[in-house]
């Protein structure tokens, strides 16, 4: 089997380029792994494990695509490689080449989010329709989003799938010492640790909130590290808004600020914190509440429904609404209970072995149907 898989390896190691990562990460697990390509890669953009996989190869452009000729250069390559599937994210290229394409959709995000203006709701909804009309298969990273996309569209039936990601820790991801990063970011030994991007719906608002009522009770809060990118695109003065409330509340010596960490560090911080905070109003998946729980960090999570399908044994509920109920949350203490790096290794090698074979799985029910279909137009 030969896939083509659509590059996000130029871009920040976020979404796309994290999900792409994974899966081909966990497709090399599998008996006999198909060779997958990234097209418009070159070997220097993919990450240093994929690079040495023997199942992975970069696939550069002999020309520089033009936004017009991306579809016909893809057709090219496909042609050239001779590839079965194609497998993207979100865009459903138009392939005169007719291979089966396996579209991963993450969520429904657009459509809640009330900030958004609606010529952009518009456009996100469109591509939906065009993925659930035409996609051979699509993929959803939770049951709760493949719930809204068949109660919205029921048309895209026996075409989807939902293969959740695994937390995915290589050794070089848990070489920090976590003792060490806590140190190098002047946390003290006990602190929190929230780790998203300052989008509007991922709801720092209620976090700060809470500190703040502590502090108005008489109680000395808890630090609580921030990591991730402090732009929202959508919503540019969200983390200017959070960061003139933390001033008049006079937070400073609670909120620390540690902007994009590399993977390593990240990994570090959260075996140190004494808990993680995820307090979300919307998530395709939530991939942090997994994550940790692997780790052996105590999960504080909003109570919303996707993070209730996750497997985070012992994370905590609170209403992502409610600052009050996350306040007393924060001022507990949660016993510390660190994993062995070895531990964390071998449960990671099982849940990445086992994504592979579930991603492997869609890719052979979706070419099985493909075959069907051509047979029943001969």
């Amino acid at each position: 089997m030969v896939i083509a898989f659509e590059n996000h390896f130029e871009r920040h190691y976020e979404g796309g380029a994290r999900w792409l990562h994974d899966v081909l990460s966990a497709l090399g697990t599998v008996t006999h792994p198909p060779l997958c390509l990234v097209i418009g890669a070159k070997p220097a953009n993919l990450p240093g494990d994929l690079r040495v996989a023997g199942h992975v190869r970069a696939h550069p452009w002999r020309h520089a695509p033009q936004p017009r000729t991306v579809e016909a250069e893809i057709d090219v390559v496909l042609d050239r490689t001779e590839a079965d599937l194609w497998v993207g994210r979100q865009w459903l290229p138009r392939l005169a080449s007719g291979i089966p394409r396996v579209i991963c959709w993450p969520d429904f995000n657009f459509r809640h989010l009330e900030h958004l203006d609606d010529a952009e709701v518009e456009r996100i909804e469109e591509r939906w329709q065009g993925v659930a009309e035409a996609a051979e298969a699509v993929m959803m990273i939770s049951q709760t989003a493949a719930d809204e996309a068949l109660a919205s569209t029921p048309t895209v039936g026996e075409r989807l799938f939902v293969c959740g990601y695994p937390p995915v820790f290589s050794e070089s991801a848990l070489a920090q010492d976590p003792d060490a990063v806590r140190r190098r970011y002047h946390l003290p030994e006990r602190f929190l640790v929230v780790c998203n991007q300052f989008w509007l719906h991922k709801n720092h608002a209620v976090v700060v909130n809470a500190l703040s009522e502590l502090a108005q009770g008489g109680e000395t809060p808890p630090v609580v590290a921030f990591t991730g990118r402090p732009h929202d695109p959508r919503n540019p003065d969200t983390f200017g808004d959070l960061l003139r409330f933390v001033a008049r509340e006079g937070l400073h010596e609670a909120c620390r600020f540690c902007g994009v960490l590399r993977r390593d560090e990240q990994v570090g911080l959260i075996r140190a914190a004494e808990a993680v905070i995820q307090p979300s109003f919307l998530e395709g998946r939530g991939a942090i509440v997994e994550e940790a729980s692997v780790l052996g960090t105590q999960v504080l999570c909003a109570d919303i429904p996707v993070n209730h399908e996750l497997r985070a044994p012992g994370a905590v509920f609170f209403d992502p609404t409610d600052p009050t109920e996350l306040a007393k949350l924060m001022s507990r203490r949660w016993p510390a209970a660190p994993r062995p790096t070895a531990a964390i290794l071998d449960e990671t090698r099982g849940l990445t072995a086992d994504y592979g074979r579930r991603l492997y799985d869609v890719f052979e029910r979706t070419l099985a149907a493909g075959r069907r279909a051509a047979s029943s137009q001969r």
